[in-house]
């Protein structure tokens, strides 16, 4: 083993082998995720045009209260659709900004006096992916709300149920008559089925409302989180295509490279 003395430390053959091979298990990471990071942005305008012509037929209402219109007379079918597309965009979104944000992190050259200013840039896209999560986990935290928010509005509808419940009974009986055994066996079934009723009230009338409100705000959520984090998405990687240079040169093309900033 080759060592290299000074009064001040000690360097083995062995160590700089293992710096090197740490380095270059490094940069084989940092190319991925670059190579990851270019996929996405050359993807991105597709896929934005794909969300944007999805969302008028997702969201067709104009306002609330056509919303509340369709929905009170056709259902929420379409706004389930709606909450589940939404939902969808929103973790597609998180996944490809989590993919920028491992590139830009990566890229992040040592600290140094000076020349500072391509990492400026490179935190001013992170702070924006950054900000980007933070609103998209609250719209899907939101969003995750729906069910058991119409749940409840339902339960203190008390509308009309049917409840139907089975008896089944069996019975056996055993005679004996002059050493000839006879048996008999009969079964009964009752069906019973009670069917409770409301009578059309005011109040009843403005539980039913209530879930249809219930309906109605979440289309509003759901569409707000829709176009946001379309907008997010858009915005974030706009960014990173306009800095493109200072994001994966930071000291520029003679400056420190971060393969050497971890050694």
């Amino acid at each position: 083993q080759l060592r290299f003395d000074n009064p001040n430390h000690t360097v083995t053959l062995c160590h700089i082998q293992s710096k090197k091979k740490n380095m270059s298990t490094m940069k084989s990471f940092q190319e991925s995720a670059q190579a990851e990071a270019t996929a996405i942005l050359e993807k991105a305008p597709a896929t934005a045009k794909e969300w944007q012509e999805a969302f008028p037929k997702l969201f067709p209402y104009t306002s609330m209260s056509q919303a509340a219109e369709v929905i009170e007379k056709e259902g929420n079918a379409s706004l389930a659709a709606a909450l589940s597309a939404t939902a969808n965009v929103i973790e597609q979104v998180t996944a490809e900004l989590t993919t920028m944000e491992r590139y830009i992190s990566l890229t992040i050259p040592k600290m140094e006096d000076g020349n500072n200013f391509g990492v400026t840039v490179q935190l001013a896209a992170l702070k924006q992916i950054s900000d980007a999560f933070e609103k998209n986990d609250k719209a899907m935290e939101e969003l995750m709300k729906y069910t058991s928010s119409r749940a409840d509005a339902l339960e203190k509808c008390k509308l009309p149920s049917v409840a139907t419940t089975e008896t089944s009974t069996t019975s056996e009986s055993n005679s004996q008559e002059n050493t000839e055994e006879k048996s008999s066996k009969s079964t009964s079934k009752e069906t019973k089925t009670v069917t409770s009723k409301n009578e059309p009230t005011a109040a009843l009338t403005s539980r039913q409302q209530a879930v249809v409100a219930v309906d109605v705000l979440y289309y509003s959520k759901a569409k707000a989180s829709y176009s946001r984090a379309v907008t997010q998405y858009l915005v974030a990687l706009d960014f990173c295509e306009k800095n493109e240079t200072k994001i994966s040169a930071p000291k520029g093309s003679r400056g420190s490279s971060s393969y050497h900033s971890m050694y």
